[in-house]
């Protein structure tokens, strides 16, 4: 019996394995849901970035979303120390006017409404721009935009007169109200026009008083050109000196565009003073007052300034894409659907974002620091090539956040060119004075530019970009002159300067040929 039994169930087929398919569904539901509990829990720790030096860098004030309110923070620093009437912005913003001030745009009435100023009266006065001038007074018919843009750089840094110019002449005696406020507004310490954002964060902070006094400066360069021409050489100088204490006085701002707007002030008044020194009607006496004017102009801001105002840019993009998401990046070759996937998916750690943006950040400003102008750019360059890797369409696509590394890092070895440039065009400035100091010596200008040592100046002039001595060339008769400087080295990089700037690296005078210029 035992045996039938045995027999009979080794006979059985097996036990079935077979599980019913909405078991197995309902448990890789579970198991993604756990997953996708984790990766939320992830992202969401990760998106907790700590308030501190290495990450957000300022600490306060603090928004209402738990972020570095930046825009609040920078407004705050900027404003230390300054009042009603020592801020040279309130005089700058009458001059301008309305019309070329937006007072009513919500963020032209915040800053009127936070340095206390009034609204402009019906009727106030104005800056008159050219274009609006010439539609009532026209200029000859053959000047074409371009040619009236060349014709404003012009007559701000050569000797023009109203015989020659009478248009442009009334025009600027139109305009002799906001010139006399910006007169007065340079004789002023202080500079704040505080920033205003519509999402508190600097990546779309206004700074709306910048174009209308680039016009502005404009008028005082031709009005200083023109007290040049008729013989007021005290006049010009004192229109020299005011457009490069504007320039410093814009570079107090917290933002690296003010900071790039005043070194083309300074440009600006560089070539006025070089006008002067070149128009043949200064005595000794006056090239000696005029040299020591020059030598005592007041120092530009350095140039970690404006990397550390750029560094609060990035910084406060990162803050704004930790709480807003991605969907504030514009980048081409990444959908919005993407986006959206990566940011609710992906943990992203922004807190680690911001300490490498600070770690590069630190870098450039210790190359800023280099005194020698090819070191600076070689170390700044290998920067870029770093910040450039981060935007390849792979690591983008697996971290658009990268993006925002690229966005708020312009490269800083252009910004390092402009500073670097407005310190070579100080230096022909001086070089330019001592050589008409020469010549109304000895008859006509030095060989070389050694001979202008120990008498015109202290040490042989030295080109800030390349390190050596400026080029310098004579005409046959040593009666013109031009002293060039070598410019960046083209091997760095491949950038070249700004074209607004490079015509300001080279100072000519005498007859030197128009045709070489």
């Amino acid at each position: 019996m035992a045996i039938d039994t045995l027999i009979a169930m080794t006979a059985l087929p097996p036990p079935s394995l077979h599980v019913p398919r909405w078991r197995l569904l309902t448990a890789w539901l579970f198991l993604f849901l756990m997953a996708l509990a984790i990766d939320q829990i992830w992202v969401h720790l990760w998106r907790i970035v700590p308030i501190g030096y290495a990450t957000t860098r300022l600490t306060e004030p603090i928004s209402s979303n738990g972020g570095v309110n930046y825009v609040r923070a920078l407004n705050q620093l900027a404003c230390k120390g300054v009042t009603g009437g020592n801020n040279a912005a309130v005089l700058l913003i009458r001059a301008v006017g309305p019309g070329q001030f937006p007072e009513r745009t919500w963020y032209g009435k915040n800053i009127l409404r936070q340095l206390d100023m009034p609204p402009f009266a019906p009727g106030a006065s104005r800056l008159i721009s050219l274009s609006d001038w010439i539609e009532k007074h026209p200029l000859p018919a053959n000047s074409s935009r371009d040619a009236r843009r060349r014709m404003e750089l012009r007559l701000g840094s050569e000797p023009w007169t109203a015989t020659n110019y009478p248009v442009i002449a009334q025009w600027i005696r139109a305009n002799n109200r906001p010139l006399l406020l910006l007169a007065q507004a340079t004789r002023r310490p202080r500079y704040y026009v505080p920033l205003e954002s519509p999402d508190h964060g600097l990546v779309h902070a206004r700074v709306p008083l910048l174009r209308p006094l680039t016009r502005l400066t404009s008028v005082a360069a031709m009005r200083g050109m023109l007290r040049l021409g008729q013989g007021n050489i005290a006049g010009a100088t004192r229109w020299a000196n005011r457009i490069h204490r504007l320039a410093v006085l814009v570079m107090q701002a917290p933002d690296v565009v003010s900071y790039l707007v005043g070194l083309r002030f300074e440009n600006i008044a560089m070539r006025m003073f070089q006008a002067v020194a070149n128009s043949g009607r200064l005595s000794v006496k006056q090239l000696d007052a005029l040299s020591h004017s020059v030598e005592s102009l007041a120092e530009l801001p350095p140039l970690t300034e404006a990397l550390n105002d750029q560094r609060y840019t990035g910084l406060s993009m990162l803050m704004m894409l930790d709480q807003n998401g991605l969907m504030i990046l514009r980048i081409h070759h990444v959908s919005r659907t993407e986006k959206e996937f990566v940011n609710a998916i992906f943990p992203i750690d922004y807190a680690a974002m911001m300490r490498r943006e600070n770690r590069i950040f630190d870098k450039e400003v210790a190359a800023a620091k280099r005194t020698d102008f090819l070191e600076e750019c070689r170390e700044m360059q290998r920067l870029k090539n770093v910040i450039d890797g981060y935007a390849s369409p792979l690591r983008v696509a697996l971290n658009p956040a990268d993006i925002a590394v690229v966005l708020a890092n312009p490269a800083a070895v252009h910004i390092a060119s402009y500073r670097r440039g407005a310190a070579v065009i100080r230096c022909l400035t001086e070089v330019a004075i001592a050589l008409a100091q020469f010549k109304l010596v000895h008859g006509s200008y030095p060989a070389a530019l050694a001979d202008l040592v120990p008498g015109e100046l202290k040490s042989p002039p030295i080109d800030a970009f390349s390190g050596g001595p400026f080029q310098y060339a004579v005409t046959s008769d040593r009666r013109g002159f031009r002293v060039k400087s070598h410019g960046p080295p083209p091997g760095v990089g491949g950038w070249r300067l700004n074209a607004d700037m490079a015509p300001f690296i080279t100072a000519r005078g005498g007859n030197w040929p128009a045709a070489q210029r």
